[in-house]
């Protein structure tokens, strides 16, 4: 295999961390903002919290088993790239409304 076809993989690795840090923080953010309503909150964020792990886990196990620890490593990137990027929107979206008259 050449070094741009590596390089290929790695990079498509990083999009699916991404992708898996986005769902991740997503599932975080519903089940948050939907707590005030729930009978059972303690319930609704274990399920939760169970869903996304076991998503994420599952997909991190499949990358390391049949990619190999680089592609992890890089999915592991593109995931925690997905945090800083959502908690930075969070922010600026929050200052934006602090803002309104």
């Amino acid at each position: 295999m050449t070094d741009a076809a590596a390089l290929l993989q790695l990079l498509g690795s990083l999009v699916v961390g991404a992708l898996l840090g986005m769902a991740f923080f997503w599932g975080l953010w519903i089940t948050i903002r939907g707590l005030g309503e729930s009978e059972h909150p303690a319930l609704r964020t274990l399920g939760s919290l169970a869903l996304r792990f076991g998503l994420v886990l599952a997909a991190f196990f499949f990358l390391t088993r049949y990619a190999g620890w680089k592609h992890a490593l890089a999915a592991a990137f593109g995931f925690t790239v997905a945090r800083f990027v959502l908690v930075h929107l969070a922010r600026t979206g929050r200052d934006r409304e602090e803002l309104r008259p």
